[in-house]
């Protein structure tokens, strides 16, 4: 935010947390990444700055995901559900063919 819409309008930050309608505090803790930015948050600004809420959350949703693919983490493989779910879809898929061939049977009308 201090890049996109404070340094460029030349607002303090007392300046635009007052425009926004919040604390400097938390303005601050916004902007040197102490917080995320809320879906309130987000409607403030969009509103403020004539963008959309949707594009501040995914601005914070794509940190929020570098950030925790930075750390390191210990998981253990919970099993192959990729292949699980593609054979699951396949059994539905074949499922779903057979009603609607069955649906298909019965709906035509009969023969004269």
């Amino acid at each position: 935010m201090r890049e996109d819409i404070i340094k460029p309008l030349d607002l303090t930050v007392t300046e635009a947390a007052k425009r926004l309608g919040v604390t400097r505090k938390t303005l601050s803790a916004l902007i040197n990444c102490k917080a995320s930015m809320s879906p309130k948050m987000a409607v403030r600004v969009a509103r403020a700055t004539k963008t959309s809420f949707e594009s501040w959350l995914n601005m914070q949703a794509k940190l929020d995901l570098w950030l925790a693919l930075q750390k390191p983490s210990k998981v253990q493989q919970l099993g192959n559900i990729a292949l699980r779910s593609k054979l699951i879809l396949k059994a539905l898929t074949k499922r779903a063919m057979r009603i609607a061939a069955l649906g298909a049977i019965f709906a035509k009308p009969p023969m004269s």
